[in-house]
């Protein structure tokens, strides 16, 4: 019935990030109706500390409405603003953010 996103709807977060050890840097649309930003990283979160893995960031990019695109929308992911070349400028400083991070990890070790 849901063609090829069905995985993506029986997708359990929780269960996957549970076997996850290295780190984690996760980006979510504050407008996503696709992976929705709240249950997502709740269940991401208990994982990733059930597995004893405390090297994470996640971040939602504030709207107005940013969908799964990371694109400004008044949907979440609507085929007209999927299409769209504009992405977010709060997404943008986001990736900022993971270069500095990963360039951390790397020098720690």
């Amino acid at each position: 019935k849901f063609g090829n996103i069905s995985h993506i709807i029986r997708y359990d977060e929780e269960s996957v990030s549970r076997r996850i050890s290295v780190p984690v840097f996760a980006v979510y649309g504050d407008n996503d109706r696709l992976v929705p930003p709240d249950k997502n990283i709740a269940l991401l979160k208990q994982g990733l500390e059930a597995a004893g893995n405390h090297r994470y960031q996640i971040y939602t990019i504030p709207g107005p409405g940013v969908n799964h695109s990371f694109k400004p929308s008044d949907f979440g992911t609507p085929e007209k603003d999927l299409q769209a070349i504009e992405t977010s400028a709060d997404f943008l400083e986001v990736m900022k953010k993971f270069v500095i991070w990963e360039q951390e990890i790397h020098n720690s070790k």
